[in-house]
């Protein structure tokens, strides 16, 4: 209802690593528990076509290392969510203070190779329950509005702005990584930004979906 969406939730919730989320329902009576969830946990496995499979391979990504599940139910309705993450960085530091963005750790996962750090935007508000009813919103949200790229130097955004980092730096499994927000927030404007640490061409490869509110 706040226009919040998994991963600004992830966020606020004190989590750094990457989520994305598979969410089904089952609506209407329902006669076991159980068999209702192995429906439907079947269903986004071998019947998710109207997804684009994404469901599905969202549950066999193998980046995915930690998994959040949670059950809500009544009498009536089931609600099934699976949070999924990427989780492999020992962080020192993450953050933005002012519009100044640090990104500093060490990975346990062997041969990862971080190339840019993907920016989205969100513009976010309280939602109805008709809105979200409606497209945008029904079945299913964006990662957002495509900013550009934090990227070393000499390197070149291929969609957006980019963003010249004033410190990129990997050694073995170390990193540190700084740039500045200032020219996504002059154009964009208030709102979510969120930061993918990209380490392939796929924003699901990321170790990050980190939100900042501006």
């Amino acid at each position: 209802m706040q226009g919040y969406k998994p991963y600004m939730r992830y966020t606020i919730a004190g989590g750094k690593g990457y989520v994305a989320e598979n969410l089904a329902a089952q609506l209407g009576s329902y006669s076991n528990l159980k068999d209702a969830l192995k429906d439907m946990e079947w269903r986004m496995m071998y019947d998710d076509a109207v997804s684009n499979w994404g469901h599905r391979d969202n549950i066999l990504d193998p980046m995915h290392n930690k998994v959040s599940i949670g059950i809500a139910y009544d009498g009536n309705n089931i609600y099934l969510v699976q949070d999924f993450e990427n989780d492999f960085v020992s962080w020192e530091s993450l953050g933005c203070s002012g519009s100044q963005v640090t990104m500093q750790g060490t990975l346990s996962k062997s041969g990862l190779s971080i190339n840019s750090v993907a920016i989205f935007f969100d513009s976010v508000g309280n939602l109805t329950t008709q809105q979200l009813a409606n497209s945008p919103y029904q079945g299913g949200y964006s990662v957002g509005t495509t900013v550009g790229q934090a990227l070393p130097p000499n390197w070149q955004a291929g969609e957006g702005i980019t963003i010249t980092a004033s410190a990129w730096s990997q050694s073995g499994q170390s990193f540190s990584i700084a740039f500045d927000l200032s020219s996504a927030f002059a154009r964009y404007g208030s709102g979510v930004y969120t930061l993918y640490l990209m380490t392939g061409e796929s924003t699901a490869s990321s170790l990050t979906t980190y939100s900042i509110w501006y």
